[in-house]
């Protein structure tokens, strides 16, 4: 790839050649030296012919002109022949090239400050021929344009113009209503006002993969690189979108619409004015929900317990968990209904279903920050292992999580109604703290215990005739 550019203080028209094809040895050469205040430059095919060829439009007040060069190979150089589009224009601010009236050549589009500030279009006269161009009006009054850009916003199979401004005033799109004819164009504002920003630069992209096109634009005076997604509809507002927001010292001069890394996406590039930094940013689709699945877990012949989990985030995140079990790994059959807290699995799975499976649904309400699943647990008991005497009459369930953070939670369940004493003894043997539960119900059943120092402790749960233990440790 070559690169193409206008130098305004000499007048000239220049291209540089990728001599090495790396991009690390450039030869430049000139294109046009005499094109006064050369401010556009644009590449495109005018001719037909297969090779590029080069607008370009000068801003001298009065005496401005634009033109394009013709390529011509010649002894394995390039010479290049102008043809004049327009003469003794006031003021040439910028220029490119589309098939504005869908004839199969390409026309030039430009902006003009002087006499009457405007945007215009040239129509080729066919094949980029010496006959005359003809000049259509697309806008008048759009005054210090600085930046245009053309696409098919509307998606009606014709290409619309889109400009900004080099200060105060609007972000705005003329939509090509009749291939491109005088007065057929329709103005539709994209930033919704009439606001003082400084538009320095704009350009095109499908950002968001939507099938329509997106407009990227470099913001000094806000100190930002956005892009504004198009609604999909000429008369709906337009959102906007912070890519990149810099310091009061970051001055965004240019912004490009590519795709580096070809993944089919349009990225943002763009050059700062201060630093003379350029950073391209990815966009990444935003998804609110995602899962994470589970291998298919052999249990045995379970008595299903409690599930329990430990997660985090921000009140915008959250953690659920859907469930389902099979004697048969390769039928698991439907999820559960989610489960947005911990609870008892005996409702929900089939004892002596060996074959079991959890889904987390992990959701965000901000793209900027993600929920955190840090543990899972599943308890039960294995069916056929009782004595003579049958079932306990309940059971203490392991500390979840362990370790544990201040005031623990003991969890336990009844076989059947019956009072329940917790007592909580450090490793000395000390009883620390103890908690008559009193009469309770049968089933799952939790307990929030007061707020322990740092240490090893040992739970017991009595109900009855029945005791049981369990070991929890105690962190900051």
């Amino acid at each position: 790839m070559d690169v193409y550019c206008a130098s305004w203080y000499d007048s000239a028209l220049i291209w540089l050649e990728n001599t090495d094809g790396s991009g690390n040895h450039w030869d430049a050469h000139e294109i046009c030296c005499d094109l006064a205040d050369a401010n556009g430059v644009y590449a495109a095919d005018v001719d037909g012919d297969a090779d590029l060829d080069i607008f370009g439009i000068g801003h001298t007040y009065g005496d401005g002109r634009a033109a394009w060069w013709e390529n011509i190979p010649s002894r394995g150089s390039i010479e290049w022949h102008e043809h004049t589009i327009e003469d003794s224009l006031g003021g040439g601010a910028c220029i490119l090239s589309e098939d504005i009236d869908g004839d199969g050549d390409m026309d030039a589009v430009g902006g003009l400050d002087q006499p009457t500030s405007r945007i215009v279009w040239w129509e080729n006269p066919g094949s980029g021929s010496d006959q005359e161009w003809t000049r259509h009006t697309i806008t008048t009054g759009f005054m210090n344009l600085l930046s245009l850009c053309s696409a098919d916003i509307d998606l009606d199979g014709d290409p619309d113009v889109v400009g900004a401004k080099r200060f105060a005033g609007p972000l705005k799109w003329w939509e090509n209503c009749s291939a491109g004819s005088d007065g057929d164009w329709n103005g539709h504002w994209i930033d919704g006002c009439m606001a003082s920003v400084s538009y320095r630069s704009i350009s095109l992209g499908y950002v968001d993969s939507d099938g329509y096109v997106d407009v990227l634009e470099s913001d000094p005076l806000d100190n930002q690189v956005v892009w504004w997604q198009n609604p999909a509809a000429s008369t709906a507002p337009w959102t906007k979108h912070v890519v990149f927001q810099g310091t009061p010292s970051y001055e965004p001069c240019a912004v490009l619409g590519l795709d580096p890394d070809d993944d089919g996406s349009t990225e943002v590039l763009a050059a700062e004015k201060n630093s003379g930094i350029m950073a391209w940013w990815e966009f990444v689709r935003y998804e609110q929900q995602g899962e994470l699945l589970s291998t298919i877990l052999y249990v045995g012949d379970p008595d299903w317990g409690y599930m329990q989990w430990v997660s985090g985030g921000p009140l915008v995140t959250s953690v659920a968990f859907q469930v389902r079990s099979s004697d048969d790994p390769a039928a698991l059959g439907a999820w559960s209904d989610t489960l947005y807290y911990p609870c008892s699995l005996e409702p929900i799975l089939d004892d002596h279903d060996g074959y079991f499976q959890y889904k987390a649904i992990l959701c965000s309400s901000d793209s900027m920050v993600t929920p955190v699943l840090h543990e899972v647990g599943i308890q039960w008991d294995a069916l056929g292992v009782e004595d003579e005497a049958g079932l306990s009459a309940g059971s203490l369930l392991p500390f979840f999580p362990n370790p544990t953070v201040g005031s623990p939670l003991v969890r336990f369940e009844l076989i059947e109604a019956s009072g329940v004493k917790i007592l909580v003894y450090d490793v000395t043997g000390r009883l620390v703290t103890e908690a008559d539960v009193g009469e309770r119900s049968a089933g799952s059943h939790c307990v929030q215990l007061v707020e322990l120092a740092d240490g090893v402790y040992v739970c017991r749960m009595s109900c009855g005739d029945f005791t049981a233990t369990q070991r929890f440790v105690v962190i900051d």
